[in-house]
């Protein structure tokens, strides 16, 4: 039996919010090199971003950003683990006083009052 969603595309869920820009952040776990894993971080936030393109996010709300395996929310020594570390993040970005967007990935940790950015949705990509 196929399933409708009731949830509104991400376009008309942004619309309200236009002034929001969101930095896509990718994350590998730390198999491998570091160079490629940023890589494959970067080519899966900018994935995440064409889909919400295609969606109706307009694409200057957007930035792909490849984190690596720098920010890890999980154990990559245990292999059961390690999947939770391949997942993009959408954080909402604060513009700087200077009009230019705060930095991304060398933020201390996610959320807190203290922090520049607040993660806005977490989801799993393998």
């Amino acid at each position: 039996m196929l399933q409708t969603s009731t949830k509104a595309p991400p376009g008309i869920a942004l619309r309200p919010r236009p002034a929001l820009r969101l930095a896509v952040e990718g994350h590998s776990d730390n198999t491998g090199n570091a160079e490629p894993n940023r890589q494959l971080s970067q080519q899966r936030a900018t994935a995440v971003c064409l889909y919400l393109v295609a969606h109706g996010v307009p694409t200057a709300q957007l930035r792909p950003v490849g984190c690596g395996g720098t920010r890890p929310v999980a154990d990559n020594n245990a292999p059961a683990q390690r999947p939770r570390n391949r997942r993009v993040v959408l954080v909402a970005e604060q513009q700087t006083l200077a009009g230019q967007r705060a930095g991304h990935c060398c933020r201390p940790n996610y959320g807190g009052s203290k922090n520049e950015h607040e993660p806005i949705l977490l989801s799993i990509i393998e």
